[in-house]
């Protein structure tokens, strides 16, 4: 996206992942790939990427907790 988006992720309280896509050269929040009927190449790229993100987060998270509970048995 040539830098010119952020994705802000955080955890909230119920331990869920979340975030917020901005426009970087807008400086607003970016929220049209949150609209499930959205079409076109340039939507379905940042819903992907965001995804992939949460994705990412979520794997290192996951392995995070395996070592430190193999950690805890040993």
């Amino acid at each position: 996206m040539n830098n010119s988006f952020r994705a802000d992720i955080y955890i909230n309280d119920k331990g869920q992942l979340q975030g917020k896509v901005y426009n970087l050269e807008l400086n607003e929040e970016y929220t049209n790939f949150r609209i499930e009927d959205a079409v076109g190449e340039f939507v379905n790229t940042v819903k992907e990427e965001y995804i992939e993100i949460l994705d990412d987060i979520a794997k290192d998270v996951l392995k995070s907790n395996i070592l430190h509970m193999n950690k805890q048995t040993e």
